[in-house]
C-alpha cells in the first residue's frame, strides 16, 4: 500500500466471515457473522493524510471529465456535416476515446494503492493491540477502507508510491510463540486484513494459514480472496 504516498462464502453486506485476528493471536476457526459494532475499546493514536491526496483527486477528476467529453462529442462527429469522410471520422473518434480511456485507466492503476488517509488505533483493554486503517480510492473516486488487524503482517515495499504491503508469508520461532502466549494451531486460518467499500461491504480479505514446522516454530502462508488492497 502507498503510505503518504479470509475464506468466506460470499461478498457483500450479508457475508459469513472468519473471525478476525485478536490481540496476541487468539485463533479461532469458528465461522460466524462479523459483528457490526465491536465492544473492544479503541482510540486513535495516529491519523495522517497523504500529501498528494488533493493533487491525485484533481488529476483523476480531470481525466474522468476528459473521457466523458470524448464519449459525448464523438457521436456528434457522425451527425455534423463535414468534409472528413466517414472512415476518417471513425478513426478520429476511436483515437479520442481510446486515448482518453487509456490515460484514465493508467492514472487509476498507478494510484490504486496510494493511501490518501492513514489511521492507527489501539485495541484491547490495555491498548496493547494495534489496528491500522488505510484509505484508498477507486477509479470513480469512491473510498476503499483496508483494515489491517495485526501490523506484524506488514512489510516494507520498494514499489512506486508504495511504502508498505501485506506479507506473502511469515515465520514465527517457537520461542516467540511461547513467550507471547500465541495460540497458533497447525492448519488453522485467520483473517489478516479486509477491504471494505464506501458502504461498508467487504470487497476482499487477506488470510493466513498456519503450518507448524516441528519445534522450530510456525510458518504462515497468506493469500488473497476477493479484491483486497494489498
Amino acid at each position: 500500500m502507498g503510505l503518504l504516498g479470509p475464506s468466506r462464502r460470499m461478498l457483500g453486506p450479508t457475508f459469513i466471515a472468519r473471525q478476525a485476528i485478536k490481540p496476541f493471536r487468539q485463533l479461532s476457526t469458528e465461522v460466524k457473522q462479523k459483528p457490526e459494532n465491536s465492544s473492544t475499546p479503541s482510540s486513535v493514536l495516529v491519523e495522517h493524510r497523504g500529501p498528494l491526496s488533493d493533487s491525485y483527486t484533481r488529476l483523476k477528476k480531470f481525466s474522468l471529465s476528459s473521457m466523458g467529453l470524448a464519449a459525448v462529442f464523438t457521436p456528434l462527429m457522425f451527425v455534423i456535416d463535414s468534409a472528413v469522410p466517414t472512415g476518417g471520422r471513425f478513426i478520429l473518434g476511436l483515437t479520442a476515446l481510446s486515448t482518453s480511456g487509456l490515460s484514465t485507466a493508467l492514472i487509476a492503476w498507478a494510484g490504486s494503492s496510494y493511501v490518501t488517509n492513514l489511521r492507527v488505533e489501539s485495541q484491547g483493554p490495555n491498548g496493547a493491540g494495534r489496528r491500522i486503517h488505510f484509505t484508498t480510492t477507486t477509479i470513480l473516486l469512491k473510498n476503499l477502507n483496508t483494515v489491517v488487524y495485526d501490523p506484524l503482517f506488514l512489510e516494507r515495499a520498494e514499489e512506486y508510491l508504495v511504502k508498505v504491503k501485506l506479507r506473502q508469508s511469515i515465520r514465527i520461532p517457537m520461542a516467540e510463540v511461547q513467550k507471547k502466549g500465541m495460540k497458533l494451531v497447525h492448519g488453522s486460518e485467520e483473517t489478516v486484513a479486509e477491504t471494505f467499500d464506501s458502504n461498508g461491504n467487504v470487497k476482499g480479505w487477506w488470510e493466513v494459514r498456519w503450518r507448524q514446522e516441528g519445534d522450530a516454530g510456525f510458518v504462515g502462508e497468506c493469500r488473497s480472496v476477493g479484491k483486497v488492497i494489498r
